[in-house]
Protein backbone atom coordinates (compact mmCIF):
# COMPACT_ATOMS: atom_id res chain seq x y z
CA UNK A 1 0.00 0.00 0.00
CA UNK A 2 1.33 3.27 -0.93
CA UNK A 3 -0.05 6.63 0.77
CA UNK A 4 0.84 10.52 0.33
CA UNK A 5 2.06 12.40 3.23
CA UNK A 6 2.95 15.55 4.06
CA UNK A 7 5.25 16.74 6.77
CA UNK A 8 5.11 19.38 9.36
CA UNK A 9 8.28 20.37 11.00
CA UNK A 10 8.31 22.50 14.60
CA UNK A 11 11.43 22.95 16.36
CA UNK A 12 13.31 19.57 17.11
CA UNK A 13 9.97 17.53 16.62
CA UNK A 14 8.45 16.04 13.35
CA UNK A 15 5.29 14.61 12.19
CA UNK A 16 4.09 12.83 9.40
CA UNK A 17 0.60 13.03 8.46
CA UNK A 18 -1.16 11.21 6.00
CA UNK A 19 -3.14 13.71 3.10
CA UNK A 20 -6.03 11.79 2.88
CA UNK A 21 -6.62 10.72 6.21
CA UNK A 22 -5.10 13.84 8.24
CA UNK A 23 -4.15 11.47 10.75
CA UNK A 24 -0.64 11.33 12.53
CA UNK A 25 1.13 8.63 10.89
CA UNK A 26 4.70 9.27 12.90
CA UNK A 27 5.73 11.52 15.33
CA UNK A 28 9.29 12.03 16.68
CA UNK A 29 11.19 14.25 19.11
CA UNK A 30 15.38 14.70 18.31
CA UNK A 31 16.84 16.05 22.19
CA UNK A 32 19.89 17.36 22.79
CA UNK A 33 19.52 18.42 26.36
CA UNK A 34 18.76 16.38 29.65
CA UNK A 35 17.62 18.57 31.97
CA UNK A 36 18.41 15.92 34.75
CA UNK A 37 21.93 15.27 33.55
CA UNK A 38 22.63 18.61 32.96
CA UNK A 39 21.70 19.48 36.88
CA UNK A 40 22.94 16.70 38.27
CA UNK A 41 25.24 14.43 35.87
CA UNK A 42 26.07 12.10 38.80
CA UNK A 43 22.37 10.78 38.93
CA UNK A 44 22.62 7.95 36.50
CA UNK A 45 19.02 6.02 37.53
CA UNK A 46 16.77 8.48 35.88
CA UNK A 47 15.03 8.41 31.64
CA UNK A 48 17.43 10.06 30.33
CA UNK A 49 15.68 12.05 27.14
CA UNK A 50 18.70 12.65 25.42
CA UNK A 51 18.59 11.08 22.31
CA UNK A 52 20.54 13.18 19.91
CA UNK A 53 24.56 14.16 19.15
CA UNK A 54 24.46 15.82 15.92
CA UNK A 55 23.54 19.17 14.56
CA UNK A 56 20.70 21.13 15.06
CA UNK A 57 20.28 21.34 11.44
CA UNK A 58 19.83 17.60 10.88
CA UNK A 59 17.39 17.27 13.86
CA UNK A 60 14.48 17.33 11.60
CA UNK A 61 15.83 15.42 8.30
CA UNK A 62 17.07 12.62 10.58
CA UNK A 63 13.30 12.56 12.20
CA UNK A 64 11.20 12.64 9.04
CA UNK A 65 14.13 9.65 7.32
CA UNK A 66 13.37 7.58 11.08
CA UNK A 67 9.58 7.58 10.62
CA UNK A 68 10.10 6.48 6.93
CA UNK A 69 11.93 3.48 7.74
CA UNK A 70 9.33 2.87 9.99
CA UNK A 71 6.61 2.80 8.27
CA UNK A 72 6.38 -0.72 6.92
CA UNK A 73 7.40 -1.92 10.53
CA UNK A 74 4.11 -0.02 11.75
CA UNK A 75 1.64 0.24 9.31
CA UNK A 76 2.99 -2.60 6.37
CA UNK A 77 2.74 1.18 4.19
CA UNK A 78 5.25 3.12 2.30
CA UNK A 79 4.80 6.75 1.58
CA UNK A 80 5.55 7.24 -2.23
CA UNK A 81 4.96 11.04 -2.07
CA UNK A 82 5.41 14.09 0.49
CA UNK A 83 4.48 17.35 0.12
CA UNK A 84 7.31 19.63 1.98
CA UNK A 85 8.43 23.24 1.85
CA UNK A 86 11.56 24.01 -0.43
CA UNK A 87 13.58 22.64 1.76
CA UNK A 88 15.68 19.97 -0.02
CA UNK A 89 18.10 18.42 2.67
CA UNK A 90 15.20 16.38 4.49
CA UNK A 91 13.95 15.00 1.20
CA UNK A 92 17.81 14.65 0.05
CA UNK A 93 18.30 12.56 3.32
CA UNK A 94 14.95 10.52 2.51
CA UNK A 95 16.65 9.76 -1.13
CA UNK A 96 20.10 8.65 0.61
CA UNK A 97 18.25 6.54 3.06
CA UNK A 98 16.37 4.99 0.89
CA UNK A 99 13.57 3.42 2.97
CA UNK A 100 12.01 1.55 0.01
CA UNK A 101 13.61 -0.98 -1.79
CA UNK A 102 11.31 -0.86 -4.85
CA UNK A 103 10.06 2.78 -4.45
CA UNK A 104 11.90 6.59 -5.03
CA UNK A 105 9.66 8.74 -3.26
CA UNK A 106 9.02 11.51 -4.85
CA UNK A 107 8.38 14.95 -3.79
CA UNK A 108 5.52 17.95 -4.33
CA UNK A 109 6.08 21.23 -3.43
CA UNK A 110 3.92 22.81 -0.88
CA UNK A 111 1.07 25.15 -2.21
CA UNK A 112 1.09 27.26 0.33
CA UNK A 113 4.78 27.83 0.57
CA UNK A 114 5.03 28.21 -3.54
CA UNK A 115 2.08 31.06 -3.36
CA UNK A 116 4.07 32.66 -0.43
CA UNK A 117 7.46 32.62 -2.20
CA UNK A 118 5.92 33.86 -5.11
CA UNK A 119 3.95 36.78 -3.56
CA UNK A 120 7.10 37.92 -1.58
CA UNK A 121 8.89 38.01 -5.13
CA UNK A 122 6.10 39.51 -6.67
CA UNK A 123 5.70 42.06 -4.18
CA UNK A 124 9.70 43.07 -4.09
CA UNK A 125 9.11 43.77 -7.70
CA UNK A 126 6.87 45.91 -7.00
CA UNK A 127 8.28 47.80 -4.43
CA UNK A 128 11.97 48.36 -5.97
CA UNK A 129 12.09 52.00 -7.42
CA UNK A 130 11.35 52.77 -10.76
CA UNK A 131 14.11 53.45 -13.02
CA UNK A 132 14.04 56.46 -15.72
CA UNK A 133 14.73 54.17 -18.49
CA UNK A 134 11.53 52.35 -17.58
CA UNK A 135 8.93 53.30 -20.37
CA UNK A 136 5.38 55.05 -19.81
CA UNK A 137 3.44 51.53 -20.18
CA UNK A 138 5.64 49.86 -17.41
CA UNK A 139 5.71 52.45 -15.20
CA UNK A 140 1.89 52.64 -14.86
CA UNK A 141 1.69 49.07 -14.40
CA UNK A 142 4.40 49.33 -12.42
CA UNK A 143 2.61 51.46 -9.57
CA UNK A 144 -0.52 49.34 -10.13
CA UNK A 145 1.56 46.44 -9.15
CA UNK A 146 2.35 48.34 -6.05
CA UNK A 147 -0.95 49.49 -4.93
CA UNK A 148 -2.14 45.88 -5.59
CA UNK A 149 0.13 44.48 -3.11
CA UNK A 150 0.66 47.44 -0.61
CA UNK A 151 4.04 48.31 -1.60
CA UNK A 152 4.91 52.53 -1.70
CA UNK A 153 3.16 54.25 -4.33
Amino acid sequence: MTCCIFCIFVLFQAAIVGYHTRQVLYFGVKNKYCVTCARKPENKNHTCFKNWNGSSSSMEAATIVEGFLTSEEMYNVQYARMIADGDSSVYNSILEARPYKNLTVKKIECRNHMLRNYCNKLKDVATTSVHKEVSNVDRGLHLKMRRILGGRS
